[in-house]
């Protein structure tokens, strides 16, 4: 086992994996995977086990905000074997929305799609992209699970004032190219809340597609939240807001 002080040097300079596997993405399909994981070694072990029998040929990025922890080493293990995942270990805890921002910053020039996904999901059943596809029209930004909130992420009734329709990212589907259209998502417990208000603001909801995503997905929610003690929102030193943050 390697001692924490040295995994860092370890994964981020002699092993970088990240690197090694981003040269392989201009042979892949127009799709790939996206998942965040902190500190919840149980929960990306088993995702990452359901994740390769429900898509035998789907590449996934693992963004790892666990700071080299155990988690770390149980996706780099699993990378290895697989040759299909890519493991993006960040050097500190970007949390989830920036950290998702910035895969699909890396993965931009390879892909046109990526399904996004939480960690503390388990796929009963096949089929859920290609049934996704036929449901999507030629311009869309994203396709998933269509729930109304607030500014603050809470769901509310559809009538209310100041409502969202929000896709919820737990599964979901989204065109990066559209994505870069509009505001990115960012540190908040519903992270893509800027990026569908202003949706809404530009009076385009029509670009969400609504898909019942239960059908083959369940969601155990708050996984992460439960296990690690919270959402984490308040700002790392090196983000604050919305603005874009090179590292």
């Amino acid at each position: 086992m390697i001692i924490p002080a040295l995994k860092k040097i370890y994964y981020r300079y002699i092993n970088n994996l990240d690197i090694v596997e981003k040269n392989k993405f201009d042979s892949l399909d127009d799709t790939c995977s996206i998942v965040v994981n902190y500190k919840t070694p149980d929960l990306i072990k088993y995702f990452l086990y359901n994740f390769r029998i429900t898509f035998p040929k789907l590449h996934l990025l693992i963004v790892d905000n666990s700071n080299f922890d155990r988690s770390t080493d149980i996706i780099y293990s699993v990378c290895k074997k697989d040759g299909n995942m890519t493991l993006l270990a960040n050097m500190f805890n970007l949390h989830h929305g920036p950290g998702l921002h910035k895969a699909i910053q890396y993965i931009e020039n390879y892909f046109k799609f990526v399904l996004i996904m939480d960690s503390d999901i388990k796929f009963n059943r096949i089929g859920i992209l290609e049934d996704m596809k036929t449901s999507i029209p030629n311009n869309f930004l994203c396709c998933g699970k269509v729930i109304h909130v607030n500014e603050k992420g809470i769901n509310i009734n559809s009538n209310e004032k100041n409502v969202i329709p929000y896709v919820h990212p737990h599964c979901m589907y989204l065109n990066i190219k559209e994505y870069f259209k509009f505001s990115p998502a960012k540190l908040h417990g519903a992270p893509f809340i800027d990026t569908f208000k202003s949706v809404k603001e530009r009076g385009m909801q029509d670009l969400l597609i609504d898909f019942d995503v239960s059908n083959y997905v369940t969601h155990l929610g708050r996984g992460i939240v439960i296990r690690t003690g919270g959402y984490h929102t308040k700002n790392h030193p090196k983000y604050s807001g919305n603005k874009e943050t090179k590292f």
